[in-house]
């Protein structure tokens, strides 16, 4: 566990930082995507918000994701506030007992929107994030037959209404989550260069095992 967790930031890291172009060609185009005034700062449950995670699907697609069941990356969702949608992927393990566990990577997509004539581009927060993950997504693909344990790759929508959709996708599946034997949650990494700093907050949580 540990060691997929160091691999995850290192990952992470030499994408934004020291990767090869193309895949800092991929990580600008994700992220200028996302936050572009066309999307108008996809707010949650709206036609923007729905674009943002067209998107999101069709870099899966494209790379060779699976969806966790069925054919649909697409987890629909009500809530009293509006209709949501949750992506979620999934990286198979090749552990014969360790693929039914599983690691969680995820950062919602969603973001607050247009006030007041405004569009909220929500780069750092949290095109950032969703943008990281596509490629770490794509990086694990290409290990995929280094991981015992089955990876889940979700984007969240209406964290920003209140973390509804991590909220909803915890409480909808019992029988995943207690499979679950780490969560990363990719969040506001956009000014990594400029200010130097990776922040992991929760590690206190993580059992100090070697697995």
């Amino acid at each position: 566990m540990k060691k997929l967790a160091i691999f995850f930031v290192v990952a992470m890291i030499c994408g934004i930082v020291h990767g090869q172009e193309s895949q800092r060609q991929r990580l600008e185009q994700h992220l200028f995507t996302l936050a572009s005034d066309s999307l108008r700062g996809r707010e949650a449950g709206t036609d923007d918000g729905r674009r943002a995670a067209d998107y999101i699907m069709r870099q899966w697609q494209q790379m060779g994701l699976k969806p966790l069941w069925g054919d649909s990356y697409q987890w629909p969702f009500k809530h009293p506030v509006g209709d949501f949608t949750n992506l979620v992927a999934v990286i198979e393990g090749n552990d014969p007992v360790l693929k039914d566990e599983y690691i969680v990577i995820g950062a919602h997509y969603d973001h607050i929107g247009v006030k007041n004539g405004v569009v909220h581009n929500g780069a750092d927060d949290n095109a950032s994030g969703s943008s990281c993950v596509i490629e770490v997504a794509r990086q694990l693909l290409a290990h995929q037959k280094d991981l015992k344990r089955s990876v889940i790759i979700c984007a969240f929508d209406a964290e920003e209404k209140g973390l509804y959709g991590s909220t909803n996708f915890v409480s909808r599946h019992n029988d995943i989550i207690g499979k679950v034997k780490l969560m990363m949650s990719v969040d506001m990494v956009g000014w990594y260069k400029a200010n130097g700093t990776l922040v992991l907050e929760g590690t206190s949580t993580i059992n100090d095992r070697n697995e």
